[in-house]
C-alpha cells in the first residue's frame, strides 16, 4: 500500500514539475505562444490571446494540485490532465491536417518533438493519468477496508473484556 503512495507522489512530482517547466516557458515566450495559437487558425485571433492565457493558468493550476503532497488534492490533478490531454490532441490533430507544415511551438523539453510524437505524448499522459486514478482509488478502498476490519477487531476485544 505504501508503494502505491510513493508512485503516486513520484509521478504527481514529475509531472507537476514539467507542467510549471511548459507553463513558465510559455510566459517567458508569450506573444510566440499566442502568434502560433493564431496562427495555427484553431481558433479566431481575438479568442486565441485569451485562450493562450488560459492553458498556461491551466497548466500552473495542474502542477499546483499534482505537487500538494496530499494524494486526495493530486487526484484532481490527474482528474483535470485527461480533458486538458483531450484539448491537445484535438490541437495536434488540426494541425497535422493543414495544408501547409507549421513547427511545434513547444519549448525547452519537447521542441524536438515532431507532431506525431505529441500524439504518444498526450497517449501517455492520459494513460498515466488513468492509472494514477485508479490507483488513488484502489488505496483508498484498501484503507478503508484495513480501517473497518481495525474497527471490528477493537469491536470484538471491547465485547469479550465485557465479558
Amino acid at each position: 500500500m505504501r508503494i502505491g503512495i510513493y508512485i503516486q507522489y513520484f509521478f504527481s512530482y514529475i509531472l507537476g514539475l514539467l507542467f510549471i517547466y511548459t507553463a513558465v516557458r510559455k510566459m517567458i515566450d508569450y506573444n510566440a505562444h499566442v502568434a502560433h495559437i493564431a496562427d495555427v487558425k484553431f481558433l479566431s485571433a481575438s479568442i486565441a490571446y485569451h485562450a493562450a492565457y488560459l492553458v498556461i493558468l491551466a497548466e500552473m493550476a495542474i502542477a499546483l494540485l499534482l505537487l500538494v503532497p496530499i494524494t486526495r488534492v493530486q487526484v484532481w490533478g490527474w482528474k483535470l490532465i485527461l480533458p486538458l490531454m483531450l484539448v491537445y490532441t484535438f490541437y495536434v490533430n488540426h494541425v497535422l491536417n493543414l495544408p501547409l507544415f507549421i513547427p511545434c511551438s513547444c519549448k525547452g523539453v519537447h521542441d524536438r518533438l515532431a507532431w506525431t510524437d505529441h500524439y504518444i505524448l498526450n497517449a501517455g499522459l492520459s494513460i498515466l493519468a488513468l492509472s494514477m486514478i485508479t490507483l488513488h482509488y484502489r488505496i483508498r478502498k484498501l484503507m478503508k477496508k484495513n480501517n473497518e476490519e481495525k474497527e471490528l477487531n477493537e469491536l470484538i476485544d471491547v465485547v469479550i473484556a465485557s465479558r
